[in-house]
């Protein structure tokens, strides 16, 4: 920890606050700059691993957030983890919803396959365990617009919640009067979404195995889990690759239990996302089959998974503007929540629908391309979309999806990157948690759990934090 406050000492020195920053006095700057480097080495809000542990980018102040639109994001929660739950368990239409993807997609036709052999064995667990982050930007007209969904390692509930304390805290020091409506509880804990299952399982220790990636740079938001999983309930978690669970891995009896060599009760993929995890002789799918054949309770299942994959959501509306009313009607839990989860869709299309795709040619200014199976870095903007468009053969825009580029409104924040301090008009996404276990026919837990703030600079097109794209923040909220 004394090297961690030494590292951000050096940084914070290397970096003088510029005197009219957002017009506040430069010594108010050089004190919110310091107070942050030395709250986020003591809060833990660090990215990277062993003895190479920085801090997190992230914006000196809260950013300004409609209060309207943050509770509308919270009310999708529930209804949404309802609906990934039933596409996941809907294996024929998810099936044939993911097909059209694969020969362009070759890591997704996999996924399809272990699914297939999954559900041809025959699953012993019923149970599905959900920790999903709908991510959510503003239109210009003050409109919340759905992003992307994600079902398999929703990332930063654990940092982004420890920032928002950082910024409750640290406000009233800064400001000796202020109005300023900070959510009272920035991010409920998950964890306790992983410790449900405790009560529905028949194992006599219960045990959590996270699937992480052997060079995973995230680890302080991983290892927070696992604090808080031991501290508020006293069950263990065990971290493994995809290639250690392939080597060590094996299940034992008619229901298939899970050890490693010691049980596993759930499975909680942090990894398992990218071709990139795995990365064995056999690729490490052996692993992840003898994962999705066990007793464990998932998080996600397989289905779970492919029902967050692009194609998939373009066909059941998931994510994205409703093209076929009667997909979304199928999973909806009714008309009135049907309605509800259209007011957050934005336009998703194939490329390989020639009329969409001539429509992008001529506005290439106006909608994104992404890689279907997401990641960042796989977007085309502008002159790169356009040029794509004209180059790309009939079977190969089949791999992608277009999607209606938002053009969120900007305000002023100042960012921190590596002890360093960047500012100008940034434009902020929201994600917010959503948790879920349910065996099909009932649901035991279904809530939201907490909210995440990506904020970034107004010309950067794309959005990671850990890849240096975004920072992390907080919401302010105003009526």
């Amino acid at each position: 920890m004394a090297d961690i406050l030494a590292s951000a000492g050096a940084q914070e020195d290397s970096s003088a606050p510029p005197e009219t920053l957002l017009g506040l006095p430069a010594s108010l700057v050089a004190r919110m700059q310091s107070d942050t480097l030395a709250w986020q080495a003591v809060g833990g809000i660090l990215i990277g691993a062993g003895a190479s542990l920085l801090p997190a980018p992230c914006s000196l102040l809260p950013y300004p957030w409609p209060s309207e639109l943050f509770e509308q994001s919270r009310a999708l929660a529930v209804p949404f983890n309802a609906l990934v739950d039933r596409v996941a368990r809907d294996v024929d239409w998810l099936h044939a919803a993911t097909r059209s993807v694969v020969k362009q997609d070759a890591f997704t036709g996999r996924l399809l396959q272990l699914s297939e052999s999954v559900h041809a064995e025959g699953p012993t667990q019923p149970l599905q365990l959900g920790i999903y982050r709908s991510d959510y930007m503003m239109s210009r007209d003050k409109l919340l617009r759905q992003v992307e969904l994600n079902t398999i390692s929703s990332s930063f509930g654990s940092l982004s919640g420890k920032l928002s304390a950082m910024h409750a805290e640290l406000l009233p020091r800064w400001m000796s009067e202020t109005s300023l409506s900070l959510p009272a509880e920035a991010v409920p804990p998950r964890e306790d979404a992983v410790f449900k299952p405790r009560g529905h399982c028949t194992c006599a220790r219960p045990r959590v195995l996270m699937v992480v990636q052997p060079a995973e740079r995230n680890v302080t938001d991983q290892r927070g889990i696992e604090a808080c999983l031991w501290r508020s309930h006293g069950v263990p978690l065990v971290r493994m690759t995809m290639a250690e669970v392939e080597a060590a891995g094996k299940l034992s009896g008619p229901e298939r239990r899970l050890l490693l060599p010691d049980g596993a009760s759930v499975v909680y993929f942090r990894a398992g996302y990218t071709p990139n995890d795995y990365p064995t002789a056999r690729g490490g799918w052996s692993g992840r089959e003898l994962l999705e054949r066990s007793h464990a309770i998932k998080c996600p299942s397989i289905g779970q998974h492919l029902a967050g994959t692009k194609k998939a959501i373009s066909r059941a509306r998931v994510q994205q503007l409703l093209a076929d009313e009667a997909a979304l009607a199928r999973f909806a839990g009714g008309a009135e929540e049907a309605a509800l989860l259209r007011t957050c869709f934005a336009g998703l299309y194939g490329l390989d629908e020639g009329e969409d795709a001539a429509c992008a040619a001529g506005l290439p200014a106006l909608i994104a391309l992404r890689l279907v199976g997401g990641g960042g870095g796989n977007n085309l903007f502008d002159e790169e979309l356009a040029e794509a468009l004209r180059t790309m053969g009939e079977e190969e825009r089949s791999g992608y999806i277009l999607m209606e580029r938002i053009r969120p409104p900007t305000a002023p924040a100042v960012l921190m990157k590596g002890g360093q301090l960047v500012a100008g008009e940034c434009a902020a996404e929201l994600g917010v948690y959503g948790v879920f276990l349910g065996d099909g026919q009932r649901t035991v837990l279904n809530r939201a759990a907490g909210h995440l703030l990506r904020v970034k600079q107004a010309s950067v097109n794309e959005g990671g934090v850990v890849a240096g794209f975004a920072a992390l923040s907080s919401p302010l909220l105003f009526p």
